[in-house]
């Protein structure tokens, strides 16, 4: 048997074992049926056992360069290095649907065996909806996108494999897509244990303890994910930035936010009783948002460089999931609405239940308008195929205004196209409202530590307050007055108002958290003789989720710190010849020379810059751009990079005659860039530090 008929009936396994785990866990719920129940159980791990046998077969295929069958053909090359030969799995469309139900079934899996004792009413529910959601993306896998499908004919197949792309030949590439999908996969997990306690009317605050792991582990793999997305595009795509808005980038981000504000309000409802329609809606959003993801990324509905391409059937297949996902879980939410009432209720507005409900807000804001935004240019194609085919739409359009009826008489009358269609919203756009948004979210970050439960006196208020308002107002004047980041040939760079904002507000939340820190390790040394960083450690590891939230919070201030430094970004395109010297603020930089050379896999064009400060040398830049053989129509751009903690010059060329040493050259300079990156560790580390905390612990923090 061929590997391709092997992994095609591995897949058609998958598809029916997940049916009948289905079938078991539904019939053994209604009948109590303790057997039937450990059988659904067992098809989880049966489930799982079945997709890591795909999964090997799919890679040995790549390894041995099984070029009959069509995925593998399409996305290697003898001439690969194996980590991307491996990595090329999840390379494409085909592939990244079996990986994705390879991490499902190993997280349904876990979490089964994890909650089988502890949840046994929950657990049959639960099965069921993992199972079905494995059932949908094996279907996908046995009728719609087969990864071992073979070429009909023999001589259908190329001579020569085209390789994966050679942008996505890249170090980060082999962490960024699996982190994404470990995030969005592993938040079926809460989903299944929501939709289970309101099938069977547990909705207490157990399903929700055992569920908070899983959303914290998403929500970090998220955060991995989008930050390694970010560094490749920063390195790969040679245009100065890291974070264009992009569609599939947008993906990733969405869930990210409803987790985050999951992982505020959870801690509401454990401490106070309340919000907790709001969080079953919050998981409900979170999963949606996940499949929503895909179906952006994978359907071909935007335009994205990063998209897997265009399957108006795929499309439907997912639309109509969603509506499923949607009609049955709001109904099952308003079913049992009665069950969820609060214990207690809002008691000011000066405390901080409130502002996690603003904090709350605030995110879903956030995810609706990227959501809407980003769906908007399909949204106003859809509407011209409509308004150009069927008379009655293009008549509400124009009754309601939304069309200008003159301009499309003029352009029928012209000959030209009819003026609606796709339109194109950039980044300037996100950013333009994104920003006051970002802004509102890093001021709730340091209020809500300095606000008591339920009210907070005035006198608490202002000695909370007192420190970190002086501490932003600082902030502030030093970003305005103090030494200038970057000189220009007109003066020193004024920054923006929001630029300012920004800097005064890390300051403000970075003593809250100073704050917080210094008076819990004071508490410690007055209860027993011990050092500083003694009693720093032993309060971590004893409030595990206030102290890591914190140590999150601090890595999302050094963010927004080197967010702002984007205020004071250079940038110079220019064509320029070998000895030349421009200027970049307080930099020169000298165009040495290029090189052409070649090694087994591609042809090289290295630019050699000298960069010079007050003086003296600073170090060199090399920017190249690659040919690779079995793709040279698709050359990569390799940037160079000069790192200090103030801030990177940044090089990338766009074109070299060799002839002459022309180089037509972009370079930039970005200050502060580098903080966000280390403050990305540190959100890292304090992800890590709550995930360890304790399964009883209910820390109000942070």
């Amino acid at each position: 048997m061929s590997i391709s008929t092997f992994g095609t009936v591995s897949m058609l396994v998958l598809f029916l074992l997940s049916v009948a785990t289905v079938a078991l866990a539904v019939v053994g719920a209604a009948r109590k049926s303790e057997r039937m129940i450990e059988g659904a159980v067992q098809g989880i791990h049966g489930i799982l056992g079945v997709a890591v046998l795909g999964s090997m077969l799919l890679e040995y295929a790549f390894l041995a360069g099984e070029t009959s069958i069509q995925y593998v053909h399409h996305n290697s090359h003898p001439a690969m290095p194996v980590l991307y030969k491996i990595t090329a799995f999840w390379g494409s469309l085909d592939g990244s649907l079996l990986f994705w139900v390879l991490l499902l079934s190993l997280f349904s899996s876990l979490a089964v065996r994890a909650n089988r004792t502890r949840h046994r009413v929950l657990i049959p529910h639960a099965v069921a909806i993992l199972a079905t959601i494995l059932a949908f993306f094996a279907a996908l896998l046995v009728f719609m996108k087969n990864p071992f499908e073979p070429w009909l004919l023999p001589d259908q197949a190329p001579v020569q494999p085209k390789g994966l792309n050679p942008l996505l030949q890249n170090p980060y590439m082999v962490c960024h897509p699996p982190s994404l999908y470990l995030g969005m996969v592993s938040l079926a997990v809460p989903y299944a244990f929501g939709m289970a306690a309101l099938i069977t009317g547990q909705v207490d605050e157990a399903w929700q303890r055992s569920v908070r792991r899983w959303t914290l582990f998403a929500w970090l793999f998220l955060g991995v994910g989008l930050v390694l997305g970010g560094l490749w595009a920063y390195e790969e795509l040679g245009w100065g930035g890291y974070w264009a808005w992009d569609p599939v980038e947008n993906a990733g981000l969405l869930p990210w936010l409803t987790c985050t504000a999951f992982l505020h309000s959870i801690m509401v409802q454990e401490r106070r009783g309340m919000l907790k329609v709001w969080n079953l809606v919050l998981v409900i959003i979170s999963f949606f948002l996940t499949i929503f993801g895909t179906f952006l990324t994978r359907s071909g509905v935007v335009q994205s460089v990063h998209a897997f391409g265009e399957d108006p059937a795929l499309a439907w297949t997912f639309g109509g999931f969603m509506v499923v996902i949607l009609v049955g879980s709001f109904g099952l939410l308003f079913w049992r609405r009665k069950l969820l009432r609060s214990r207690h209720e809002l008691e000011s507005v000066i405390s901080r239940e409130f502002a996690f409900l603003l904090n709350n807000w605030m995110f879903l804001i956030c995810a609706l308008f990227v959501a809407g935004a980003t769906m908007y240019p399909t949204f106003t194609q859809w509407s011209g195929y409509l308004a150009e085919n069927y008379e009655w739409y293009r008549e509400t359009m124009f009754s309601l205004g939304i069309y200008d009826e003159a301009a499309w008489l003029n352009a029928a009358l012209e000959g030209r196209p009819p003026p609606w269609g796709r339109v194109t919203i950039g980044p300037a756009f996100f950013n333009h409202y994104m920003t006051p948004l970002g802004v509102a979210l890093l001021f709730l970050t340091g209020v809500g530590p300095l606000v008591a439960w339920r009210k907070t006196s005035t006198e608490s208020l202002v000695d909370q307050f007192k420190f970190p308002l002086v501490a932003g107002v600082v902030a502030v004047l030093i970003a305005a007055f103090g030494i200038p980041l970057v000189r220009t040939e007109g003066g020193f760079e004024v920054l923006s108002g929001w630029g300012l904002t920004c800097f005064g507000l890390c300051g403000f939340v970075f003593w809250t958290i100073v704050q917080e820190f210094y008076r819990g390790v004071a508490v410690r040394r007055r209860n027993r003789p011990q050092s500083v960083v003694d009693a720093l450690i032993g309060l971590v590891v004893r409030a595990r989720r206030r102290y890591g939230g914190y140590i999150v919070h601090l890595g999302i201030v050094l963010m927004f710190f080197g967010w702002a430094g984007n205020s004071y970004k250079l940038e110079r395109k220019l064509g320029i010849y070998p000895g030349e010297v421009i200027t970049l603020g307080d930099y020169e930089i000298e165009y040495m020379g290029a090189a052409a050379t070649q090694d087994w896999q591609k042809d090289m064009i290295t630019v050699e810059l000298s960069v010079r400060r007050d003086g003296g040398h600073a170090g060199d830049l090399r920017p190249a751009k690659w040919w690779y053989y079995q793709l040279p129509d698709q050359p990569t751009t390799e940037v160079s990079r000069l790192m200090r903690p103030g801030g990177d010059v940044y090089a990338s060329i766009a074109d070299v005659d060799m002839t002459t040493g022309w180089t037509r050259l972009n370079l930039y300079y970005n200050p502060l860039v580098n903080w966000v990156w280390v403050g990305f560790a540190l959100l890292l580390g304090g992800g890590l530090v709550c995930i360890g905390a304790k399964r009883e612990e209910a820390e109000g923090g942070g």
